[in-house]
This record gives C-alpha cells, sequence and structure tokens, in this order.
C-alpha cells in the first residue's frame, strides 16, 4: 500500500481536481500529469499547506446563510439569512411541482442575520400538506434557494 501526502491549495492550484469513480480517485496534479488510487487501500489522506483564498469585496455575496429550522418541518419555521446591508427580501415557498404556494416579503430588512418566521400555511391560510417544498429568497439579483421537508402528522 502507497503512503502519500498531498499538497492541496484551496480553489485547486495545486492539483486542479481531484474525481472519483467507483472504487477510484483520479487527481490532476499541478504538472498536467494524473495519478490514480484506489480508495478501497487508503488508509489516511492527509493535507498539508491548506490555505483559504480570501476574495475580494466585489465578488462576494449580499445575502448568504439561507437557512431554515426545524427541518423537517411539522408546524412552523424560521427562515434565517444574513444580508450585507439593509433591503428588500422576497421570500417564495415552492411545492414540488414549481407552484408558488407562499409569498413573505420583507421591505427593510437589516443588515446582518435576520429570521422570519413561515407558519406552514400557503397564501391563502390553509395548511399545506406533507411533501418537499423550496425556499426561493430573492435579496437585489442575487438568489438562494433551500429545500425544506413538510411531515404532517
Amino acid at each position: 500500500m502507497k503512503n502519500f501526502v498531498l499538497t492541496l491549495f484551496f480553489v485547486f492550484a495545486t492539483i486542479g481536481y481531484a474525481k472519483a469513480q467507483s472504487d477510484t480517485i483520479v487527481f490532476k496534479l499541478k504538472n498536467g500529469n494524473f495519478e490514480k488510487y484506489s480508495v478501497s487501500q487508503m488508509k489516511l489522506i492527509r493535507f498539508e499547506n491548506v490555505m483559504a483564498v480570501d476574495q475580494p469585496k466585489s465578488l462576494l455575496s449580499n445575502v448568504s446563510f439561507l437557512n431554515n429550522f426545524p427541518n423537517p418541518i411539522t408546524n412552523q419555521t424560521n427562515i434565517e439569512f444574513e444580508l450585507c446591508r439593509t433591503g428588500k427580501v422576497e421570500i417564495l415557498i415552492f411545492d414540488g411541482l414549481g407552484n408558488i404556494i407562499k409569498s413573505i416579503l420583507c421591505e427593510n430588512c437589516q443588515l446582518g442575520k435576520n429570521s422570519i418566521q413561515w407558519d406552514g400555511l400557503d397564501d391563502s391560510q390553509k395548511e399545506i400538506s406533507s411533501g418537499t417544498y423550496y425556499c426561493r429568497l430573492r435579496f437585489e439579483n442575487e438568489l438562494l434557494v433551500q429545500k425544506m421537508v413538510v411531515i404532517k402528522k
């Protein structure tokens, strides 16, 4: 069995990419060569000299951290997100067929962390059924989507 140390720079500056197929992982190295390793024979992969690449402010997202808790949902959920500045946020809840079932609008959401509670009712105030739903958040020209599961007893 081969023991090896793989040096990886974030954003794949060194290896380019790694691709897994069945029981083999293929690494493309910085010099353009490929190396294959059997996954079942690996005991340890150690990454050294890992570094994060900071993005310029202009490339950073204006909205982040779309999450909902609890998920799966039984009655209600809190939709959490973070904004880089105050502004208008539109939240749409879609069913599995792509139909909009709920619209939530925050005209003046604040800079930083925000949480909006959804009561599990559609726009006509009817309780939704069990299934998979999608929460789409729009802030300025950016969209975030979160899958949500509803379980009704």
